[in-house]
């Protein structure tokens, strides 16, 4: 329900200050190989930490995308066929 200005999406977010439990990096590596080394759901190739899919995502947009050259080809054809001229 968003009516008092909110959002709900049923998210439960547990925020800890390693430092303060007494956890070294090797704590907190340690955690993050477990959590992820689970079995990933049906239709999902891994069990990924917050921040992954997005550090994925911008990976790929920053990457471009790989066109064949049959496609490209047919993307400059097309381009041409309506005035427009691509290098």
């Amino acid at each position: 329900n968003s009516g008092e200005g909110g959002v709900t999406n049923s998210m439960m977010a547990f925020i800890f200050d390693p430092a303060r439990l007494g956890a070294d990096d090797g704590a907190i590596e340690a955690a993050c190989q477990h959590v992820t080394s689970g079995p990933a759901l049906a239709g999902h190739a891994a069990v990924l930490l917050p921040g992954q899919p997005e550090l994925a995502t911008a990976v790929r947009r920053a990457q471009g995308v790989e066109l064949d050259a049959r496609s490209w080809a047919e993307i400059r054809e097309a381009a041409a066929s309506v005035g427009v001229t691509v290098d």
